[in-house]
């Protein structure tokens, strides 16, 4: 009799556990990994994520959360009925990255513990090179100019530089050594008496992404700094 008794009341558990399980539905992913190479042009890169609720029972998410500030998402609403479709849409601002991009959403489901981890793998073409980014100088040796070159890639096509120092104590000129490719950032603290440092905005306009449009605003970032000996 005991033994019958442990039995339904194992039954019974197992059967209350399946119930659980149930009752919190289940999303199924198109996919939760999207590639993209986005154009030169191109400000940002727009993602969805695709999802049915294949369970029985509503499922609700409690929250949509980027890894960055760089990315927006957005849900239509947060609770899907059985056999409903719905998607996470995602905005990935590009900015001034280049090179691979890994963006990651976390989706937190009502009743289960780990998030749905979605990703945008993103390839942003290079445009310019930089070397090197940064310039270092020790306190109180000479403040002799030095320089980073500037190597426009063939597909940027970038015109119209212009260089920013946030820091008044570093004199930034800029050189031209070819038209559109190459160039030359001269850079000369006016002393090395004391730590500082400066950040140099290369600003030029990306060719335009329909003919005769408006240019495509850049901004590369370069370096200097005086350390202590």
């Amino acid at each position: 009799m005991r033994t019958a008794s442990r039995r339904r009341r194992g039954y019974c558990f197992f059967a209350l556990l399946l119930a659980g399980v149930a009752a919190r539905g289940d999303l199924t992913w198109q996919t939760t990994r999207l590639e993209f190479h986005p154009a030169v042009s191109d400000r940002e890169v727009k993602a969805e994520f695709q999802f049915t609720n294949e369970g029985t029972q509503p499922v609700s998410i409690d929250s949509v959360t980027p890894g960055c500030g760089c990315t927006t998402t957005a849900l239509d609403k947060l609770t899907y009925q059985p056999g409903e479709k719905g998607s996470v849409k995602a905005i990935f601002h590009i900015g001034e990255r280049t090179g691979f991009q890994d963006k990651v959403i976390s989706v937190n489901i009502h009743g289960i513990k780990d998030p749905v981890v979605l990703t945008m793998a993103t390839w942003i073409p290079e445009l310019m090179r930089i070397e090197p980014r940064y310039l270092f100088w020790r306190a109180g040796e000479p403040p002799v100019p030095r320089i980073i070159k500037l190597t426009v890639l063939p597909a940027a096509r970038l015109g119209r530089l212009h260089v920013i120092s946030t820091n008044p104590k570093f004199k930034a000129t800029l050189q031209t050594l070819h038209e559109g490719s190459a160039y030359l950032l001269i850079v000369t603290p006016a002393d090395t008496t004391a730590d500082t440092s400066a950040t140099f905005a290369i600003e030029a306009l990306a060719a335009p992404a329909v003919p005769n449009g408006p240019g495509i605003p850049k901004t590369f970032q370069a370096f200097a700094q005086i350390t202590p000996r």
